[in-house]
């Protein structure tokens, strides 16, 4: 019999804490709404697994098996069998480790993962029999590539607002809202949801901490639904997506509060797939997971002479700057794979798969259309960080660009400290979440 358990507890931390997101320290100065770790445990009697949801910008290994040797500790729940993921909050508040141009706060981490761990332990605390059934519905008027084929020959990230030398978007969204629902078996009263939907949280800005559309989705679910029900949200791949539409006739996300437009937006689409889910109470729920170790790019010759020729400029951005240092340590200091952890969570056919890093979202709809399972979802950021993962077509064209100038025109494939995954960690990922969803059909 399939039971299940759903919690949300705020961590919102003092004002003062740092807010990475952006290219310099930023620390917190009010709070638009709290942050939350929204958590979902569920077991059919021979396993239990949780997925959590986070208000902040990243999990860090650290913090994962921060959570997770917690978890475990209170409710038994085998670490390996725990899924936590970042909603990616611009607005959030910082890790363990230095992100962007924001130091690291790891007393502000470990309250956080500390919290995340008793988000779990409630969940799991109020188990209740339950039955659980899956829906979907597309949103394609919200989400955007915001990567440009340019006239120049190369592709720029975030260009100018209608700008001229635009030829095409490199790619296209993943318009997919994937919606499991977990309603009580006895008196069907709904417990909580699982939405999947790929968009950058970046829709905010500013100081005061926000849990950007995906906060404003859950206060328009509860008052649809119930101001118990929780909504675990987990952030789709969406490394070269955001909320612009750098083609549009106006300048809509400056709209006062346009965040909350968006999650009000999404939750008509959740909830019109929610209505239209059939329920069943006897599942299978499992998890696998894995090692992951990719590559890592080193820097090129180009690469170092572009950062020595830019460390003499004293009109060089700030974000050149960044990048230039990078490069030079990198060079200094190779390193040359990244670990972590690729997991799987099968709830009856739906599995969840987990990504540790800023996934573009070819690899996810690469992964959704070789998964065997009648359902997928894709969860990028999540049991880790290694950075922006690039597909396949982002670094032929990164390769293809006619210099190193117009190369760097698009962040997510420049070579740094926090983006160094090689080409090849496309196919390493998409082949790995195959094999585990394979191995969970088979068992």
């Amino acid at each position: 019999m399939l039971k299940c358990g759903f919690s949300a507890l705020a961590f919102t931390p003092v004002l003062g804490t740092e807010m990475p997101g952006y290219f310099n320290s930023r620390k917190a100065t009010g709070i638009k709404d709290e942050l939350y770790a929204k958590a979902m445990v569920a077991s059919d009697g021979e396993h239990c697994v949780a997925v959590v949801g986070c208000d902040i910008i990243q999990v860090t290994s650290y913090m994962l098996k921060r959570i997770r040797a917690r978890a475990e500790k209170l409710t038994g729940i085998p670490g390996e069998n725990i899924m936590v993921g970042a909603i990616h909050s611009h607005t959030a508040c910082a890790s363990d480790v230095p992100l962007y141009g924001s130091p690291a706060e790891k007393d502000c981490a470990e309250w956080v993962s500390d919290k995340i761990a008793d988000a779990i332990q409630v969940a799991f605390h109020t188990m209740v029999p339950a039955k659980v059934g899956y829906g979907e519905e597309k949103e394609d008027t919200i989400a955007f590539i915001r990567r440009f084929y340019m006239k120049d020959g190369g592709v720029t990230m975030n260009p100018a607002f209608n700008d001229p030398n635009i030829l095409e978007r490199e790619g296209s969204i993943d318009p997919q809202v994937g919606v499991l629902r977990f309603d009580a078996l006895d008196s069907g009263k709904p417990l909580g949801l699982i939405v999947n939907y790929a968009c950058h949280c970046d829709c905010v800005s500013g100081t005061e901490f926000s849990a950007d559309y995906p906060g404003e989705l859950s206060k328009e679910l509860k008052k649809n639904l119930g101001q118990d029900v929780v909504c675990v949200f987990l952030n789709g791949c969406c490394g070269n997506i955001n909320h612009i539409d750098f083609t549009a006739t106006y300048i809509y996300w400056k709209e006062k509060d346009y965040y909350k437009k968006m999650g009000r937006i999404l939750a008509g689409k959740v909830l019109s797939a929610y209505h239209r889910i059939v329920l069943q109470e006897d599942v299978k729920v499992e998890s696998v997971s894995m090692p992951l170790s990719l590559p890592r790019r080193q820097p090129s010759e180009e690469e170092l002479a572009w950062s020595e020729q830019i460390a003499t400029q004293k009109e060089a951005t700030l974000k050149n700057q960044v990048f230039a240092t990078a490069l030079k340590e990198l060079y200094e200091n190779p390193i040359y794979t990244n670990e972590g952890v690729q997991q799987v969570i099968r709830i009856g056919n739906t599995a969840i798969c987990a990504l540790p890093g800023e996934i573009f979202v070819e690899i996810g709809k690469d992964i959704k259309a070789a998964s065997p399972f009648a359902h997928t979802m894709t969860s990028e950021l999540t049991n880790g960080n290694m950075g922006y993962i690039a597909s396949n077509l982002a670094h032929k064209n990164r390769l293809n660009a006619p210099s190193m100038e117009i190369q760097t025109h698009a962040y997510e494939t420049r070579l740094s400290k926090y983006t160094n995954c090689a080409p090849e960690s496309h196919d390493i990922l998409v082949q790995n979440a195959i094999d585990m969803m394979k191995q969970l059909l088979e068992e």
